[in-house]
């Protein structure tokens, strides 16, 4: 399907804002396309000219929150320590989830609603960030930095800690997005028990920039709708 220019690229992003609310809310199965028209403020006649299918949406919002994640994970310094990547990730993550909980929350819980192609697709996507986070878990225990005994159970543990978020933290609580990004690096430093020689490594130990500057341009914009 074409892109629509100018304002039919604005209709189109209401129409993916929409969807994002309405799968959130209720679920992809639950959501009737009459529905979605109505919820974008569009006839349902209308809504074919600014999406292909129900499903083609969904694969849409599951890129913009993977996708960005995934590009800033492969673009963390080689050369830097794994709990320096360890917590680049997470805040990452937390990051992107504190920013766009709904959207991220119908990426990571829809996933059994899409079929062939498009599974295959985002499984792959997921597996690549997944693969990320093992690799640096995985350096940092051969290396002697953090005391792990199993790999996977760490950094899938790591992975659903910094993913929680998105059940609960809100932007008008007590707790700025950037200050709850550094407090879960923390804890998760805490939980994989980073050290260097005798001493615990700290989220402020580590030079590392805020995660807003360390994510794509891309990814920031993304962040900023949905």
């Amino acid at each position: 399907m074409a892109r629509p220019r100018g304002a039919g690229a604005q209709t189109e992003a209401r129409v993916r804002d929409a969807a994002v609310r309405l799968f959130a809310r209720q679920g992809f199965a639950a959501t009737g396309l009459r529905e979605l028209a109505t919820e974008a403020g569009l006839t349902a006649a209308s809504l074919y000219h600014y999406m292909s299918s129900k499903e083609d949406l969904l694969v849409e919002i599951m890129r913009s929150t993977t996708e960005p994640l995934l590009d800033s994970a492969f673009a963390l310094p080689a050369d830097r320590p794994p709990e320096w990547r360890l917590a680049a990730l997470v805040e990452a993550h937390v990051w992107t989830h504190g920013a766009r909980p709904m959207a991220c929350l119908v990426s990571d819980t829809e996933l059994r609603a899409l079929h062939h192609e498009h599974l295959t697709e985002i499984v792959a996507l997921r597996d690549a960030y997944e693969h990320q986070w093992r690799a640096v878990v995985a350096e940092g225990a051969a290396n002697g930095r953090f005391v792990v005994t199993d790999v996977q159970v760490a950094s899938s543990g790591l992975l659903q800690f910094a993913t929680g978020v998105v059940h609960w933290y809100s932007p008008v609580g007590r707790l700025s997005l950037s200050r709850l990004c550094s407090t879960h690096a923390d804890l998760a430093l805490g939980m994989i028990r980073a050290h260097v020689g005798d001493r615990p490594v700290r989220r402020s130990d580590l030079d590392l920039p805020a995660p807003d500057a360390r994510l794509p341009v891309t990814a920031i914009e993304r962040t900023l709708h949905g």
